[in-house]
């Protein structure tokens, strides 16, 4: 609760907590402290007020502010070379069409010429004659927002962002000096190029005090499991398409962003976005925008079929036009999503996808229809045959877990059937970003092949 409460910014709840005795280093020395997370949000008040219990930044808090910062300016720069490569473009036909507005002079009339838009002042020249004071992120600001020249240049929340991004003083103040260094040295430049690009970790402050893991027990609390096992079994698809082999490549921030906003459930983006900041500060190797995905994967229903829909219709020999629009409005999470399927090594286990399949699907009351597929669909389960599993299909390595669900899980009228997937080299072991790691959570990347050795 304090290491949320600081990088909210509840100065309030943080001094109750600390009044309370709860401790900075909550999860120990080796990892990043509340401390770290009041600098990351900038938050002067919540600094000044751990710093006067003792607290310091550790090691692994100044490791993982430089993570944070190494991430961020990550971002920005995938947004910044997506965009110089239209600008590029732009300015190639801008010197083809010079000729023809030369030769075109001598007739016509001289156009008169539009005045420049003003150029932002600088910063360092306007804040010179403070430079040796010391203050906070909002004073900072105030006197940015205070100076003439500043009105019409950049707005408030230009400014705002400007000043959350200056690095700041172990006891929360900004030194003019060193801001206007930072300022000279690009600062300003890295401030705007990451303003979009950094959304991705930003979570919502309002949405990530609600919610949590359920606590229901071990197999109750699976439900959200059984569901993304269970998903795209007896859909009957046609036969598939050839499927590109290339490796998936991220999307920029800003398109993944887009396609967040489409698919995906605020609540759990908040929650997603913080996870991304955990991880990241804590050196997990896994990009921000990976986790945030991975995270969105396995506890967002809503996100799931999303992406696992749009993955299925892109191996559909003719789908409708309104899932072919739907397929491409999310298709920078879908490929995000399986970008972060691949760069996670790859797990050599036992895996089990339990499914549980209504009496409504199955005319005979067993499980012929489920076995027998569909033809030309690679969906055949019989031995010998090649079962093409098209979206990433999820799965345990708990085989207690994947029998209590198949057995005693929903819906209650229908029949429950578990695949065992053996001597499996391409899993990956998504645990860590799901709510419950204890279910041992897997996923395939989608369009994995495998090979039918018996039925038991």
């Amino acid at each position: 609760l304090l290491d949320l409460s600081c990088l909210t910014g509840k100065a309030d709840l943080a001094a109750a907590l600390l009044e309370a005795k709860a401790t900075v280093e909550a999860r120990g020395p080796q990892l990043p402290s509340a401390l770290m997370w009041a600098h990351w949000s900038g938050c002067e008040d919540v600094v000044v007020l751990l710093s006067s219990t003792g607290a310091s930044l550790s090691n692994a808090d100044l490791e993982g502010l430089q993570r944070l910062r190494t991430a961020r300016a990550e971002l920005a720069d995938m947004k910044k070379n997506g965009g110089e490569g239209k600008e590029g473009g732009e300015g190639k036909k801008a010197d083809k069409a010079a000729p023809k507005a030369k030769s075109s002079s001598s007739s016509a009339r001289a156009k008169p010429e539009t005045p420049k838009k003003p150029s932002t002042p600088d910063p360092l020249t306007l804040l010179k004659e403070d430079s040796d004071k010391r203050l906070g992120r909002s004073e900072i600001g105030a006197v940015l927002r205070g100076i003439e020249e500043m009105k019409g240049a950049m707005t408030d929340d230009e400014i705002e962002r400007l000043v959350a991004y200056a690095p700041m003083q172990s006891d929360g103040k900004i030194d003019l000096a060193s801001f206007m260094q930072w300022i000279k040295q690009g600062g300003a430049s890295a401030a705007a190029a990451s303003s979009n690009a950094a959304k991705l970790m930003e979570p919502i402050a309002e949405e990530i005090w609600f919610g949590g893991a359920p606590c229901r027990g071990l197999v109750a609390s699976a439900c959200g499991l059984a569901a993304r096992m269970n998903w795209g079994l007896c859909r009957e698809l046609g036969a598939p398409v050839p499927i590109s082999q290339e490796e998936p490549q991220a999307p920029s921030p800003p398109e993944l962003m887009k396609a967040l906003d489409i698919c995906a459930i605020p609540r759990t983006r908040a929650k997603a976005s913080l996870l991304g900041l955990r991880l990241t500060a804590e050196g997990s190797g896994t990009g921000c925008a990976d986790v945030a995905v991975l995270h969105l994967f396995t506890t967002d229903q809503q996100f799931h079929a999303a992406v696992s829909s749009a993955w299925t219709v892109a191996s559909m020999p003719n789908p409708m036009q309104e899932e072919v629009d739907r397929m491409a409005d999310i298709d920078a999470a879908t490929s995000q999503v399986a970008h972060a399927l691949r760069s996670l090594p790859a797990k050599k286990a036992v895996c089990y996808r339990a499914c549980r399949v209504p009496y409504s699907k199955l005319p005979s009351g067993t499980l012929k229809e489920v076995l027998q597929g569909h033809r030309h669909a690679l969906d055949c389960y019989r031995p010998g045959s090649v079962v093409l599993w098209r979206h990433a299909v999820t799965a345990t390595t708990d085989a207690a877990l994947a029998e209590e669900l198949a057995l005693r899980g929903e819906p209650l009228a229908g029949c429950g059937i578990v695949f065992k997937v053996r001597r499996a080299t391409g899993a990956r072991a998504i645990r860590d970003f799901s709510e419950c790691p204890e279910h041992g959570e897997v996923a395939f990347p989608p369009n994995s092949v495998f090979r039918v050795v018996g039925l038991f």
